[in-house]
């Protein structure tokens, strides 16, 4: 007769076989608010200092008051009177914790204004991205030779003089048997300027357009292993990431997703996997007016995306193709355009998104960081109230005015203080109010948080 103990021990054996190992899930504190894309042709040593400076000066031009902004990317007001503004403007400086009681949507214009600001001062392109695909188009093979030679020498000298953004890469053309060999020239020419210079960037990125199979990503990381033995690089230091945008890549002929081989056959390089918005509208026939991130069948694709790739790597949305140029209502008519579609991803779990105009990084940074300061104060307060109570051994669910909640929710909770903080929506104060000190930020999970946690009360 099989004794209890042996026999729960053979069950665990059998569910272990069966489960097997759990899914690797991405880091999601370093991961951009967006990518820059930026046509080849037009990339020098200066794009990413220039484009900051471009977006800035927009900002002060068309959004120059708290009011303006906070009625772009959704809130209440915008017609504030000279009056108030200023009485609103000394109460902010004065006494902003009072004014936060006492009027919130008035505080947080201002603190979106101020924050906003800050971030375009400090780092308005987190990511860029040259393009060698359709923001480039198809040219002579000596004009893109020379493209791309000139691409890496500009990114060689940025890096040297800090004039980079953290993270940079190129989008190749597509891997069909008509491109390959032009992909595979493009990217050897951009890695060897690197390479001749002794300046690669912090993290490498190669993007890889219009994948449909699993295959087309293991040629992918052939070609970055390549690249990387020729040049004398770490293996794995280039990063990949896979395009979907078309209705192929999220159901095949047989009615199955190839997403999730495409994102097996990359891991672990794999860095990410960015929707194509206008690509896959086109081929699901849409009139050119319906072409947008928000229409039903993006929504559609971002969710099918993330139930077949889960949190294994990073997910992108698209970017709006209403670009903020031209009169003062024109620019702040597509702000509101972009604002919607940025706020719309945030809503389903994106939190990346691609820009194309230095214009729209003021429609990004704003729309990121009114999403997540807009809820910070109840979410801080449940987030604080479930690490105490778990802390205290009292079990992991607490219940905060009509809300109970799980240890589930705890992640979801700790996700969002630390998105708000990379974000720069809240600062230390607001920080240390949700019950974290500034080094737990990077706690990379709700358990390691309250094992931490306790370790410091024994």
């Amino acid at each position: 007769m099989t004794r209890a103990p042996d026999k729960a021990l053979d069950v665990a054996l059998r569910l272990q076989a069966a489960l097997g190992e759990p899914p690797p899930v991405a880091a999601a504190a370093d991961q951009p608010v967006h990518t820059l894309y930026w046509p080849a042709d037009r990339f020098d040593v200066d794009t990413v200092a220039n484009a900051g400076a471009e977006a800035l000066k927009l900002f002060d031009s068309f959004a120059a008051t708290p009011e303006v902004l906070w009625e772009i990317v959704g809130g209440r007001g915008g017609a504030a009177s000279p009056g108030i503004a200023q009485l609103d403007a000394r109460r902010f400086a004065s006494d902003p914790g009072r004014m936060k009681h006492e009027s919130f949507d008035a505080w947080l214009s201002h603190a979106l204004h101020r924050r906003t600001r800050q971030r375009l001062e400090s780092q308005a392109v987190e990511d860029l991205r040259i393009d060698f695909e359709d923001g480039y188009g198809n040219r002579d093979d000596s004009v893109e030779d020379a493209h791309a030679d000139r691409a890496g020498e500009a990114v060689a000298k940025a890096v040297a003089a800090q004039r980079m953004c953290p993270r940079v890469g190129i989008r190749i053309k597509a891997l069909t048997p008509e491109l390959v060999g032009r992909a595979t020239r493009t990217l050897d020419r951009f890695a060897a300027r690197l390479a001749d210079a002794g300046r690669w960037p912090e993290t490498m990125v190669v993007t890889l357009p219009k994948v449909m199979h699993a295959e087309q990503t293991r040629i992918g990381l052939e070609l970055l292993a390549a690249v990387e033995a020729r040049h004398q690089r770490p293996a794995g230091s280039i990063r990949l990431e896979v395009m979907v945008e078309t209705t192929e890549s999220l159901i095949a002929a047989d009615g199955r997703s190839p997403l999730p081989g495409i994102v097996d056959a990359g891991v672990p390089r794999l860095l990410g996997v960015h929707l194509g918005v206008y690509d896959f509208t086109a081929s699901l026939r849409l009139a050119p007016r319906h072409q947008a991130p928000d229409h039903v069948f993006c929504d559609l694709a971002r969710g099918l995306t993330r139930l077949a790739v889960g949190s294994r790597v990073h997910l992108s949305d698209g970017a709006s193709n209403v670009l903020p140029v031209g009169s003062a209502a024109a620019v702040r008519r597509a702000w509101r355009i972009g604002a919607a579609h940025v706020t719309r991803a945030l809503s389903q779990g994106y939190v990346q998104g691609w820009d194309m105009h230095p214009g729209q990084l003021v429609t990004r940074h704003a729309a990121n960081i009114a999403f997540w300061l807009r809820d910070h104060d109840e979410v801080g307060s449940r987030l604080a109230a479930l690490v105490d109570t778990a802390v205290a051994g009292c079990g992991a669910q607490t219940v905060e005015g009509e809300v109970i909640d799980e240890p589930a929710t705890g992640r979801a909770l700790l996700r969002a203080v630390q998105r708000a903080s990379r974000v720069g929506a809240i600062d230390v104060a607001e920080l240390r109010a949700a019950g974290l000190q500034p080094h737990e930020v990077g706690a990379p999970s709700f358990t390691a948080l309250v094992d931490a946690r306790r370790g410091q009360h024994r």
